[in-house]
């Protein structure tokens, strides 16, 4: 039984999962990842593309090695975040940012505003008293 097949399973036992679910889960008929283990077949590039794109916490050097971790983890033993979650993060933080600056200009903008009128009726406040 392939070695690279059997630590993805129990990656995905590990992660609740059944055969079945977990081949539904890449994409792959519902008896795909159970026959592949049976024959000992092993895993095609394309079946290992679809393991890591769909499971970015499943370490590749784990699954190739059996060294390290089961789980793409920092040194606060927190999970890696994939490239597409830290680009949304980011975005998510630079929108709250120019949010922020949005607001406080308009802020700002609203005092300029009752400042100016406050100066024009102060203006025609004293042309009346002038005449």
């Amino acid at each position: 039984m392939s070695e690279i097949l059997q630590r993805i399973k129990q990656y995905y036992e590990s992660e609740g999962m059944s055969s079945r679910e977990f081949s539904l889960s890449i994409g792959r008929s519902e008896g795909y990842f159970s026959t592949a283990l049976k024959k000992g077949s092993e895993p095609t590039a394309d079946m290992l593309s679809k393991i890591f794109n769909t499971y970015p916490s499943l370490s590749i050097v784990w699954v190739f090695t059996s060294c390290g971790n089961m789980r793409n983890i920092d040194e606060n033993h927190t999970e890696i975040k994939t490239i597409d979650e830290i680009i949304e993060d980011k975005i998510d933080t630079k929108f709250k940012k120019v949010q922020e600056m949005i607001e406080e200009m308009g802020e700002k903008l609203e005092k300029k505003i009752q400042l100016k009128t406050l100066k024009e009726l102060q203006s025609i406040k004293n042309n009346s008293k002038d005449d």
